[in-house]
């Protein structure tokens, strides 16, 4: 990615976002803090939430005895990530477990 200086001590993106900059005088010297946009990262994150719990749904509804480590290999996130998303889908009235841990099966409900 591309960075060019402009007038208020901001970096621009080429794609024309800005990154503020703070610079701290120290006494040998200087710092520099670039800050970033939270809400534009909690928007990814909530978009990428949203794709990995689609994918765990679809994943659940074409084999619903899929494990967690199963899950997580294919997806390419930890198993405690998916047991999160698992919760997360079950609060949410999404999906339900049938059964036990180890013999049951997931059963998708919307």
């Amino acid at each position: 990615m591309k960075f060019e200086e402009s007038e208020n001590l901001e970096l621009k993106k080429t794609t024309a976002e800005f990154i503020p900059i703070k610079f701290v005088v120290l006494k040998y010297g200087f710092s520099t803090v670039f800050m970033r946009n939270i809400s534009l990262q909690k928007e990814t994150d909530e978009k990428n939430d949203q794709k990995t719990t689609q994918k765990i749904v679809e994943l659940i509804a074409q084999d619903p005895s899929i494990t967690r480590n199963n899950l997580a290999k294919i997806i390419g996130i930890t198993p405690y990530g998916i047991k999160y998303h698992l919760r997360k889908l079950a609060k949410e009235g999404k999906i339900k477990r049938i059964g036990s841990d180890k013999g049951g099966y997931w059963e998708v409900l919307r």
